[in-house]
């Protein structure tokens, strides 16, 4: 019925156009009549789905964000450092949709989330948590600035704050990657020395993480989580595994046995599952891998080779006992 009405003014004008006699006007003709012409299209289109476009505004998906929480550098660190000056250049110099956030606490954070989410009234796609993990603590964790979150401490609100106030731009459709060694870790580091074996208790942070974001999806790592360059984009950018002495000892070898394998926690379903391995896109997606990094005939027969050669004495008993002297880390 629409077309049916704004055919007529279209056809009268292109009548009264097409007697123009003089060739002169042959361009202006059909100027006028393209110009005249659209907007009656555009209106029996227009007219035609305004029903419909009402009905999809509700169901409408959201604007995505996705943001790297990376600590302030008060000291080198080649692993912090490198990640920074990868994501600015995806950022900055090949304009790829990947936030980097360096903050000094969990407070910083979520001033700066607060701030990109409301301008852009968006929620968050990926957000990664860029940080150390520390195996002498024998218990798995990540760190914002110079705050620590473990299993332990996820359940003191006082401590968890700023974090529920993330959970405002999250939902179960959000992913967050805890990018520190050991994150994941579902093992119990064995006995050494004086000290008793230690659960790791990565589900159950990757778990508590989960419900504190809103029923986010949860990747932690059973190992090392590296930084080398060509991080993103690249399938097994964060896989691999430290050169240093200390940790070709006996104390690690679950970690070494887990080389890039990773675990992920879907808080919609409550389902906990091991995955092959995670690696970031270029604009910062949180992406499963298809193929294990100890599948690749090289780098297995190299980690073969070095679980074959740990031997104790290689990692310090002062690695353990300076968090004796410092206090429980921020447990």
């Amino acid at each position: 019925m629409t077309l049916t009405l704004t055919s007529k003014p279209v056809t009268v004008l292109h009548v009264y156009i097409s007697n123009l006699k003089n060739a002169r006007f042959r361009t202006l003709r059909f100027f006028l009549a393209m110009c005249l012409i659209s907007p009656f299209k555009m209106f029996a289109s227009d007219t035609a789905n305004v029903n419909h476009t009402n009905s999809h505004t509700e169901s409408a998906k959201p604007r995505r964000i996705n943001l790297i929480i990376s600590p302030r550098v008060r000291r080198i660190d080649p692993g912090t450092i490198s990640l920074q000056v990868q994501a600015f250049i995806q950022r900055a110099v090949l304009r790829k949709e990947t936030r980097l956030l360096v903050v000094g606490s969990s407070e910083e954070m979520y001033q700066k989330i607060k701030k990109i989410a409301e301008k852009e009234k968006a929620l968050i796609g990926n957000i990664w948590f860029d940080s150390h993990g520390h195996y002498s603590k024998r218990y798995s964790l990540f760190e914002i600035g110079d705050e620590e979150f473990n299993w332990m401490n996820l359940t003191d609100e006082s401590k968890i704050y700023w974090l529920r106030r993330v959970a405002a731009y999250c939902d179960q459709k959000t992913k967050a990657g805890i990018g520190a060694c050991y994150s994941g870790a579902t093992y119990t580091t064995p006995a050494i020395a004086d000290y008793p074996p230690s659960v790791m208790g990565g589900d159950s942070l990757m778990v508590r993480l989960s419900r504190i974001l809103n029923d986010a999806e949860v990747y932690g790592s059973e190992s090392w989580v590296m930084t080398k360059p060509g991080l993103f984009d690249r399938k097994y950018g964060l896989c691999g595994f430290p050169l240093n002495k200390r940790f070709q000892d006996v104390f690690l070898r679950p970690a070494w046995e887990r080389v890039g394998r990773w675990n992920v926690y879907k808080g919609s379903t409550g389902e906990f599952r091991s995955v092959e391995g995670v690696y970031l896109t270029g604009v910062g997606e949180i992406t499963v891998i298809d193929k294990s990094y100890l599948d690749i005939t090289g780098n297995r027969q190299k980690v073969s080779k070095k679980i074959r050669h740990l031997k104790k004495g290689n990692f310090s008993l002062a690695y353990l006992r300076q968090w004796e002297q410092s206090g429980a880390g921020n447990q």
